[in-house]
C-alpha cells in the first residue's frame, strides 16, 4: 500500500470589508519518504487592505477614478514530493532469469533519507479596478525558494546500482 496523508486547518478575519487577514496549516505524510521524515508541516499566513474603504481616500475623490484598490501580501511554506515514484526510500529487489534460471535483481537504489522539497513563497502586491472593476489589473513581487529539491542523481554504472537515486539537494 501507498499512502498521502494530511491533516489542515485554516482560519480567517474580514474587519468592516477593510481588512482581511488569514492563516493555514497543514501536516502530511507520504509513504514515499524515509521512516524518520514521513511527515512535514506546512503553513502560510496572508493580509490584505482595500484602500477605497478608507475615509481619506473618499476625501480625495479617488473613489471616482478607482472603484477598488487592494494591497495584499502572503508568505508560507509548500511541501512537494511530485515525480517520486512508490517507495522512493526503500531500496528493492525484483525477479529475473539469468541463463534460463531464476535470479533476484536489484531494481531501486532508495534514499532512507529522502524528505519533502520546500518552497518558501512570498507574493506582495496590489490589485486595482476602474470603471466599477470592469477594468482590473495588479502589480505583484513573488519569490519563490526552493530547498531540498528533489533530483534523481545518476549513479556510474560500475557502482552496480539502478542508473538514478532520488537525493534532496
Amino acid at each position: 500500500e501507498n499512502y498521502l496523508l494530511s491533516y489542515f486547518g485554516r482560519i480567517g478575519y474580514d474587519f468592516a470589508k477593510k481588512y482581511s487577514i488569514s492563516g493555514n496549516i497543514r501536516r502530511d505524510g507520504a509513504s514515499q519518504l524515509g521512516a524518520n521524515v514521513k511527515y512535514g508541516n506546512f503553513w502560510g499566513v496572508s493580509a490584505g487592505w482595500e484602500i477605497t474603504k478608507e475615509k481619506f481616500c473618499e476625501s480625495a475623490n479617488l473613489s471616482h477614478v478607482f472603484s477598488s484598490i487592494k494591497v495584499r501580501g502572503s508568505y508560507g511554506k509548500v511541501g512537494n514530493i511530485s515525480g517520486l515514484g512508490q517507495y522512493a526510500s526503500l531500496s528493492t529487489f525484483g525477479s529475473g532469469l539469468y541463463g534460463g534460471n531464476g535470479t533476484v535483481v536489484f531494481s531501486q537504489a532508495g534514499n532512507p533519507d529522502l524528505t519533502w522539497e520546500t518552497s518558501t513563497k512570498t507574493d506582495i502586491g496590489i490589485n486595482y479596478g476602474f470603471l466599477n472593476d470592469r477594468i482590473t489589473g495588479e502589480l505583484t513581487y513573488y519569490h519563490n525558494d526552493i530547498s531540498g529539491m528533489i533530483l534523481y542523481l545518476p549513479s556510474p554504472p560500475s557502482a552496480g546500482l539502478p542508473s538514478s537515486i532520488p537525493t534532496n539537494v
